[in-house]
């Protein structure tokens, strides 16, 4: 079996080569598979009818062109969460100090 680039743009079916137009239907597949080095593989592949979409998932898949689904990180998201949760943890600290001023003055006034 050959290994074929993903079919992102709907034009051709991945098992048989058929061309598949605007107004016929279609059937897309995406698989995501990893590998216990923790490096994702992904196929996302387009057929002409559900039965081919069976048949080639029934097949042993090819080797991915993509080592990753796309997901990619920064050095700002980590940055970002630890802004976020140090906020979250300013603001319970500002809700339970409230609450201990407010039964503090409840207590000391009335009674």
């Amino acid at each position: 079996m050959e290994s074929r680039e993903p079919n992102l743009d709907r034009d051709e079916c991945a098992l048989c080569g058929r061309e598949i137009g605007d107004n016929d239907d279609w059937w897309n597949l995406e698989v995501t598979g990893g590998r216990p080095t923790g490096a994702a593989r992904y196929w996302n592949e387009t057929f002409c009818s559900q039965q081919h979409g069976a048949e080639w998932l029934g097949r042993p898949l090819p080797e991915a062109e993509r080592s990753n689904t796309g997901i990619t990180t920064s050095w700002w998201e980590p940055v970002l969460t630890v802004a976020v949760l140090a906020f979250v943890a300013l603001c319970i600290a500002f809700s339970v100090l409230g609450f201990v001023v407010t039964v503090n003055h409840f207590v000391t006034h009335w009674w």
